[in-house]
């Protein structure tokens, strides 16, 4: 699904937001979920489809499942890393172990969450990774308080 709003009803630009799971119902719950949350969100069923929607699209944040088939989650980190750089990724899991948490940090993703994941937490999840990847695409030193909003689950979950 694609949502053609760009800005949101007081102007100011809306936080585009890349959705990207396997699961048709899970798809549409995180889709809605964000955007009663006011984000611009496209969604993609698969993998390769995320790959392309980030070619062609400025997506600010991208929220991925972690467990699909055929290019699974750390599989899409990756090649989003190579593809849209700017973007930050949050990764979702059910079947979350150390080791992928460790990939994932290494390939530097946002954050990590285990599902399922409040509303509430995934959408602050999303605001933070915005803010910070704004921050960093800035050039500049990223702030301590912004800095501090990266993996925060992910750190959470490997303590």
């Amino acid at each position: 699904m694609v949502r053609k709003r760009s800005r949101a009803a007081g102007g100011e630009c809306m936080i585009r937001v890349l959705v990207v799971d396997d699961e048709p119902r899970v798809l549409n719950s995180l889709r809605l979920v964000l955007q009663c949350e006011g984000f611009d969100v496209e969604t993609a069923s698969r993998g390769a489809e995320a790959l392309e929607r980030l070619k062609s699209g400025n997506f600010q944040v991208m929220v991925s499942d972690l467990c699909m088939s055929p290019v699974d989650g750390m599989e899409l980190l990756r090649g989003a890393r190579q593809t849209s750089p700017g973007t930050q990724v949050i990764i979702l899991t059910g079947y979350a172990s150390p080791n992928t948490a460790r990939d994932a940090l290494k390939n530097d993703v946002f954050d990590y969450m285990v599902k399922p994941v409040p509303a509430r937490a995934l959408a602050q999840a999303v605001r933070n990774a915005a803010i910070y990847g704004a921050a960093a695409a800035g050039g500049g030193v990223v702030d301590r308080d912004v800095m501090s909003t990266k993996s925060v689950s992910l750190r959470n979950y490997l303590r």
